[in-house]
């Protein structure tokens, strides 16, 4: 297929097998841009399915495109933007009245904390690997 600089396409990608069950959407996209693409979005789609967009990031050419991959469409560039002329400006208008001043009692209280919430410790069998890393464990144990 012909992938052309700057251009955006939109694919599906199909895996199988141990790579299905190992694939999420940060490593498939790493391949992508691994590839070439740039601004690559994966959503995943489940059962080892995913679809995915991004941008050719290399030179024009001929790429081979394999087997796990369908769908490959070249997303259209979106329409410029019509451009109006601004508006006459308005007459300036008068002031707004300034706003009172802050009471004493809501000067002395701090800005609320911003804190980031606690991560969630996963227990072992709600892991996504978990199912594979059960089934390595199980492979070493067994020879």
């Amino acid at each position: 297929m012909h992938l052309t600089r700057g251009a955006v396409y939109s694919a599906e990608i199909h895996l199988s097998g141990l790579e299905a069950m190992l694939a999420n959407d940060a490593a498939v996209k790493g391949r992508l841009e691994g590839l070439g693409f740039a601004d690559v979005t994966v959503t995943n789609q489940g059962g080892g399915h995913f679809r995915v967009t991004g941008r050719w990031n290399r030179a024009d050419g001929d790429v081979p495109i394999p087997s796990m991959v369908a769908n490959v469409v070249q997303v259209p560039a979106p329409a410029p933007v019509a451009t109006e002329k601004p508006a006459p400006a308005l007459p300036a208008a008068a002031p707004a009245p300034a706003a009172p001043a802050p009471s004493a009692q809501a000067k002395a209280q701090p800005p609320p904390a911003k804190h980031a919430p606690e991560p969630k410790a996963l227990a072992l069998n709600e892991h996504p690997h978990a199912p594979v890393a059960a089934w390595l464990l199980w492979k070493l144990l067994a020879s």
